[in-house]
């Protein structure tokens, strides 16, 4: 039980739902994002927008093919649905984002079917390869060959799910716009005055201006989202 299911009093703050309505709930399966920043579509079609009662109910719903996360057909009631992920359901034309709203919990926020073919990707790692090509690795697991060196790590692009390609590059420098994932200021979108380079084992941090204060947060709490405005829409979480 314990493998495949989790206490609900015991999950994760970023989950939104009802701690004392049932004693279980499903365990996301194992990806490349940890516990706090990822949810299933069991939890996203019972608990946010109400589609279905029963994890029975859910598993014909994506059996019918309904369901896509990233312009792929999920048919996993427990696949993990992270920040940032576009979540479709194909029968209504319903097309979602997940991001975090103002209290820091993981919820879908309602985007255009324009918006739903793009996704903001943080560069986690880079490495070369054979034949001078750089595989850049991304925060969703996502791993892309590029053929020079310009974008680095921390940076930001915005990608393409249909035509699974770079469209824009972020850099994460002074004065780009990021998103926090993590922290007091999750959810909040800030622009950069300074980034604190730090040595030894210190984590690198950034100086945030946002409308309502600055503040100091680690770098790897920060997406590049932007530089005068977000490149996709991120404001519908503070209505």
């Amino acid at each position: 039980m314990t493998q495949n299911h989790l206490a609900r009093y015991a999950a994760p703050k970023t989950w939104l739902l009802n701690r004392k309505e049932r004693h279980w709930t499903a365990r996301p399966s194992p990806g490349p994002h940890a516990l706090r920043e990822s949810i299933t579509i069991n939890h996203i079609l019972k608990e946010l927008l109400h589609q279905a009662k029963t994890t029975k109910e859910v598993t014909y719903i994506l059996n019918q093919g309904w369901i896509r996360v990233d312009k792929k057909v999920r048919k996993n009631y427990k696949f993990p649905v992270s920040f940032m992920d576009v979540f479709e359901i194909t029968k209504t034309g319903e097309n979602y984002r997940l991001l975090y709203d103002s209290h820091g919990r993981l919820t879908l926020f309602p985007i255009s079917e324009k918006e739903s073919v793009l996704k903001l990707l943080k560069v986690i790692g880079k490495t070369k390869i054979k034949k001078g090509k750089l595989q850049l690795n991304f925060n969703d697991g996502k791993n892309i060959l590029i053929d020079n060196g310009e974008i680095n790590v921390g940076d930001s692009v915005l990608y393409d799910l249909h035509e699974h390609k770079i469209i824009k590059t972020i850099p994460l420098t002074q004065g780009a716009l990021v998103y926090i994932t993590a922290g007091k200021h999750t959810g909040e979108l800030a622009s950069i005055r300074d980034i604190i380079r730090t040595k030894g084992l210190e984590k690198a941090k950034l100086a945030l201006t946002s409308r309502e204060n600055t503040f100091i947060t680690l770098m790897s709490y920060a997406i590049a989202v932007g530089r005068d405005k977000a490149l996709i829409e991120l404001e519908a979480r503070q209505s």
